[in-house]
């Protein structure tokens, strides 16, 4: 418990920092991510308040050009940060790296809003994807491929418009 205590403290540290200097905004990854646990370089994140693309996601977002997809993965992680200005700064944080039932509904609330816009806009989810992340180390191994394939795939035919 105080393992998780602790990288939950060094997450909020270093989003106070990132926040104190940039402010709220859509970013690119930094760099440095990749020598930080829980942090990947090759999925966008949100640390309340900011939200941080991929190299390409960003460049689309600068350039004002962003693909249906990209446009998605920002519809996801403003989910994520209306549910932890919601939650609470230091409980979201807390919970979602502590508890793996906390961070799958959370994930499925962001994928459902995710796949709302897809749809709306004729987009397929990439299904497979994210299964594979689900049952990899970007979400901490969070089910097998196949439960995880199921539940998307469930979630998809859910959000039948």
């Amino acid at each position: 418990m105080l393992r998780i205590f602790k990288k939950v403290l060094f997450l909020i540290i270093i989003l106070l920092i990132l926040s104190h200097f940039y402010g709220p905004n859509i970013r690119p990854i930094p760099r440095f991510w990749s020598f930080i646990p829980y942090l990947h370089k090759d999925m966008a994140s949100s640390i309340y308040p900011n939200i941080y693309l991929t190299k390409a996601e960003y460049e689309e977002y600068k350039n004002n050009k962003m693909s249906i997809l990209t446009k998605s993965v920002i519809v996801h992680e403003e989910n994520h940060i209306k549910n932890w200005q919601e939650i609470g700064y230091l409980k979201f944080p807390y919970l979602y790296l502590s508890n793996k039932n906390f961070k799958l509904e959370e994930e499925l609330r962001a994928i459902k809003e995710q796949m709302i816009f897809l749809k709306v806009n004729n987009t397929n989810y990439d299904i497979d994807r994210k299964a594979k992340q689900f049952s990899g180390q970007e979400y901490g191994n969070l089910m097998t491929y196949e439960e995880a394939y199921k539940i998307l795939e469930d979630l998809w035919i859910q959000t039948n418009l």
